[in-house]
């Protein structure tokens, strides 16, 4: 469990399967690595992350391409992002 309001170290564990449902609702987060074995992201998980910009992704040694396909593939569920910073988005990591 993510422990306060304000989340500083901001890389999740690579054993993370499963962003639990709100599991992030309203914490004052600005960016976030979620690991590569991620498999799901359930519903309002980031929702009213009113500061939250950028979701980084993806296995650093892979191609950005594979990486995208691969979140792209994960399902996330209802309002999972919704109320987020206005610019946000995914950055994914690679070559």
């Amino acid at each position: 469990d993510v422990a306060g309001n304000i989340v500083e170290a901001n890389a999740l564990p690579e054993s993370i399967e499963e962003i639990a449902p709100a599991g992030f609702k309203g914490m004052s987060i600005e960016e976030i690595s979620l690991p590569y074995g991620l498999k799901e992201i359930r519903n309002r998980a980031f929702m009213d992350c009113s500061s939250l910009k950028t979701i980084y992704f993806g296995c650093a040694d892979s191609l950005r391409s594979a990486n995208e396909k691969k979140w792209n593939a994960i399902p996330k569920g209802d309002d999972w992002n919704k109320n987020v910073n206005a610019a946000f988005k995914v950055v994914f990591k690679g070559k």
